[in-house]
């Protein structure tokens, strides 16, 4: 019988493991051609015509996003569309009010004022959000393009991953909250065990993803508790001397799940009123992480660099939440998927 939480809420955590990795080595290693220079930043007059925004760039025609979702989907969309724009020697034109614009230190993209700049382009739409298309790294030269989708596979960004990881560091203050808060939480535990730690990140999504009954209503599976379990269990028996940091949109309700497992660890649980992007900054500067469903922990682990595990059934067998998502296009090569046995 599957485990229940005791409380309101349930974990997914997803990762890949090596032997999926191979496959596509071959087919990436071409893509090493692309000159990796970040294209340059302009602020764009919305009030332009197409004709005259299609010379905007040194002659280049633009490819356009509309950015949707939150953090963690628009990282998908911003890195995927700067892939994809660097393999077809487009310029960027995304919104003004995307948040990789806020938070990061993005310095390709032209900004639009409001949405109708790209109201003339050519629209493209994806058929599945979590399913590679390689017909994108061949997009006509001659005509702007509109992409629109989420665009969620690690092999769009792949080719520009160095410049890709240059360009999604944290702005100077969010840096700097993240930094002070790990290394004040190192220099506790060197303190008290007298070891540098070794610094496992776990972000724990709960809130819409428990709430909204569209996501149970597409076959959107959960990881029981005995995953997170195991989760942990994985990197204790790995590593040694473990500082686990565990952040979540609903911390009390996690606190008293992983407590229960009474591990002999070191927890530190990152409470109080806080904005995503910081909980992002801080696992992050984790050196493995633990994921949750979504995009966010998705990212969490990619920015980390590190490994990461994650729950290996996101989807009810034969689910619309399982036909929408391709494992080895979405999940990145290096990460284990675990399940809760």
């Amino acid at each position: 019988m599957m485990e229940t939480f005791k409380y309101p809420g349930c974990f997914l955590l997803m990762a890949t493991g090596m032997c999926i990795a191979f496959p596509y080595l071959f087919k990436f290693k071409s893509l090493n051609r692309v000159n990796n220079i970040p294209l340059p930043l302009i602020s764009l007059n919305h009030n332009r015509s197409n004709a005259t925004i299609q010379t905007t760039v040194t002659g280049r025609h633009f490819v356009c996003y509309r950015c949707e979702g939150r953090l963690g989907n628009q990282l998908f969309q911003y890195a995927s569309i700067y892939g994809i724009a660097m393999m077809n020697n487009l310029s960027i034109m995304t919104h003004k009010s995307c948040v990789t614009t806020k938070y990061f230190r993005i310095r390709n993209s032209t900004l639009a004022h409001d949405g109708s700049a790209c109201s003339s382009f050519k629209v493209l739409s994806e058929k599945m959000p979590r399913v590679f298309n390689e017909s994108y790294f061949t997009l006509p030269k001659t005509i702007n393009i509109f992409l629109v989708g989420y665009l969620q596979s690690w092999k769009y960004f792949q080719n520009v991953k160095d410049s890709l990881l240059e360009q999604l560091r944290f702005i100077e203050p969010i840096e700097k909250r993240a930094r002070d808060e790990i290394d004040a939480l190192k220099s506790n535990y060197i303190n008290v065990i007298g070891a540098s730690p070794t610094i496992i990140g776990i972000h724990v999504r709960m809130g819409d993803i428990f709430e909204d009954p569209r996501y149970h209503q597409i076959g959107m599976e959960f990881a029981p508790p005995g995953y997170i379990r195991k989760a942990m269990g994985y990197y204790m028996a790995n590593y040694s001397n473990l500082l686990f940091i565990v952040c979540s949109d609903s911390i009390i309700n996690v606190k008293v799940t992983i407590d229960s497992f009474k591990l002999n660890v070191t927890i530190q649980y990152i409470e109080g009123k806080r904005e995503p992007i910081d909980d992002l900054a801080i696992l992050s500067h984790c050196q493995h992480v633990i994921q949750t469903v979504g995009t966010f922990g998705w990212w969490a682990a990619y920015l980390s660099g590190g490994t990461s595990v994650y729950y290996k059934f996101p989807g009810r067998q034969g689910s619309v939440a399982e036909k929408r998502y391709n494992s080895y296009d979405y999940f990145y090569p290096r990460w284990t998927g675990l399940d809760s046995k």
